[in-house]
């Protein structure tokens, strides 16, 4: 399958820690992961860290994207994180 990268000649190998925020779904390589929230699509190159962010009942808020560390300077690690 097509996608608006493989269109203009780039490999998703080229896009190492890239990501696109976007809401068509042709816009970035057909095999980066995807998280879809209020209508808007996240494609992030597989290297690239991600959190979800949630509220503290579950809600989802967005998401944050690299590597980040809380109060204690620890690296925040999971899948999610509760605000």
């Amino acid at each position: 399958m097509k996608d608006g990268y493989s269109d203009m000649g780039l490999k998703s190998s080229e896009l190492d820690g890239q990501f696109v925020l976007t809401k068509k779904e042709s816009l970035f390589p057909a095999e980066w992961p995807v998280r879809e929230s209020r209508g808007w699509l996240l494609a992030s190159h597989p290297s690239l860290h991600v959190v979800t962010i949630e509220t503290a009942d579950g809600q989802e808020l967005g998401w944050l994207i690299g590597h980040a560390i809380d109060l204690h300077a620890s690296l925040l690690s999971g899948r999610r994180c509760s605000c």
